[in-house]
């Protein structure tokens, strides 16, 4: 059994694509592009933290439509979501920092860039799998579809790996169910995940945290960040809100 058990563990190991196995994750832009993205990566690290991440996560709504686009244009429509998509990115232009530790704690209001703990957020937060690029039909938009996965902005650690996880899902879920659709809605997209949001914000904070501080800062992460995202939505479905 225990020989059984190690054979398993390394074949799984082995096997890159498998759901449960974090794979390094690879930059895409090169040259020119990847400078002009790392200055701009900067420049918004530079905003304070609300705009920040309004700004990010409007763009992840805005960006799904695109995705699914250059999905039908890179594969066509014979390839599954599935077989050439993972849930978790695989590719990422950018990264965040854990190192400078004269910097701020999150008090949800500074610039990103002074904050302690900051992510590279990423804007579809999907991967791509390692065999992918033998089932394209169209090179040039694929590309761009790689370009689409990897791409990021600083946000913050709390915001990167809470919220933005059910944000994740929620985009994974559409991609798979809605593949073979003409086209994405944004105002659809909007609706859905903030439903899921709200779902997965109520459930946090109803969680007793009066002898947990951990819990409790958790909880003020998720409103905060919840707020944010109800107002991007609120701004989608109404422009001239």
């Amino acid at each position: 059994n225990m020989r059984f058990l190690v054979v398993f563990i390394l074949v799984s190991f082995l096997h890159g694509d498998s759901e449960s196995v974090p794979i390094k994750r690879t930059e895409v832009l090169k040259a020119e592009k990847k400078k002009a993205f790392l200055c701009n990566f900067a420049k918004n690290s530079q905003n304070p933290y609300g705009k920040a991440h309004y700004n990010h996560y409007k763009e992840r709504i805005e960006s799904l439509p695109e995705a699914h686009r250059l999905f039908q244009q890179a594969f066509g429509t014979n390839v599954k979501v599935t077989d050439v998509l993972r849930y978790a990115a695989t590719v990422q232009d950018g990264k965040g920092w854990r190192i400078d530790l004269s910097k701020k704690n999150n008090d949800f209001k500074s610039n990103i860039a002074d904050l302690k703990y900051v992510d590279a957020g990423h804007i579809i937060g999907i991967g791509i799998k390692s065999d992918a690029a033998t089932k394209v039909k169209n090179q040039a938009a694929f590309q761009k579809f790689n370009e689409l996965f990897a791409a990021t902005n600083a946000v913050s650690m709390e915001s990167n790996q809470q919220i933005e996880k059910t944000i994740d899902s929620a985009f994974w879920e559409i991609l798979k169910r809605d593949q073979n659709k003409a086209t994405l809605d944004e105002t659809e997209i909007a609706t859905e995940v903030e439903e899921k949001v709200l779902a997965a914000n109520k459930t946090i904070q109803s969680l007793k945290s009066n002898s947990d501080p951990k819990r409790a800062e958790k909880q003020r992460s998720w409103k905060e960040h919840t707020c944010i995202f109800k107002k991007v939505v609120a701004d989608i479905l109404d422009p001239n809100n």
